[in-house]
């Protein structure tokens, strides 16, 4: 991508946070009123496991990167933790806001307008850092390198992130997505996996040691965000997603290249020797 590319795709990418302002991110303007709900229906499989990786969370200091509505941001203040969010769009994080004092919450987060490329943290500040479907839209060898200059040696960090091979998933890119995701997005696959590892994996050179691990999740899990978009309801939603994930596991462990075709891969890193193991990292061995 060339200068000119990227500088046009990053304006493009601002344009659409900005008047992007629902859950989904559909370039709807979110209910208010559904705020409970929202919280809800993000927290996704694949999103308490992420979280599950950054344990312990009580007193730590995490950075939502891309948060904006602070969904995450309200689940992790639940487990205890002090949250920055940092995002691009001013609008979104003036919605964050309104949502955390409905909460009451709005003491526990921070609020900064900032890109994952030039994150305006200290080195080595942060104990957590988390983001979901945030880096798909950034320049991700400048985020990747940002993320790991400002955790801690002994931190923790998660990141969820949109697969591009998944059949149903595509699908529903082709036929019914805004069109603006095909201006803003890079989807991920292995490649991208191994480059948002590249720095953190260089950073095990030295003491304290990182261990560096990879989940898929959802392939027919997929068809649970019926009841996540198209007629949201959290209940019918909880029960679609644990069926769902029972026959994916089952998939994944006769079939392991099907990993790759997953509607979502999360990357963990973590202090080695502590934590919950995980799968092998793309493009890297088991630790």
């Amino acid at each position: 991508m060339t200068g000119v590319e990227s500088t046009g795709r990053w304006a493009r990418n601002r344009r659409h946070w900005e008047v992007t302002l629902d859950a989904q991110n559909l370039t709807r303007d979110g209910q208010p009123a559904a705020l409970d709900r929202q919280i809800s229906l993000f927290e996704t499989a694949d999103v308490v496991w992420a979280m599950d990786q950054l344990e312990p969370l009580a007193g730590a200091r995490v950075l939502d990167i891309g948060g904006g509505l602070a969904l995450a941001a309200v689940l992790f203040c639940r487990r205890g933790a002090r949250v920055t969010i940092a995002d691009i769009s001013l609008p979104r994080l003036q919605r964050a806001r309104a949502n955390l004092e409905r909460l009451g919450l709005a003491d526990r987060v921070d609020l900064v307008v900032a890109s994952a490329e030039h994150l305006p943290f200290a080195d080595a500040s942060l104990d957590r850092l988390f983001s979901k479907s945030v880096l798909i839209h950034t320049r991700l060898g400048e985020s990747a390198a940002e993320c790991a200059r400002v955790l801690r040696p002994e931190g923790r960090a998660a990141f969820i992130e949109p697969m591009r091979r998944n059949p149903f998933v595509n699908l529903y890119r082709r036929l019914a997505a805004p069109a603006i995701w095909r201006e803003i997005t890079t989807y991920f696959g292995p490649g991208e996996f191994r480059t948002l590892a590249h720095p953190f994996r260089a950073a095990t050179r030295q003491p304290p040691r990182r261990r560096l691990g990879f989940r898929a999740f959802h392939f027919l899990g997929f068809f649970a965000g019926v009841f996540q978009f198209l007629v949201p309801l959290p209940a019918a939603f909880r029960i679609a997603e644990g069926v769902l994930l029972r026959l994916d596991r089952i998939l994944f462990a006769l079939l392991p290249g099907l990993r790759r075709r997953a509607w979502f891969g999360v990357l963990a890193v973590g202090p080695a020797g502590g934590g919950k193991s995980v799968a092998d990292c793309p493009g890297g061995r088991r630790r």
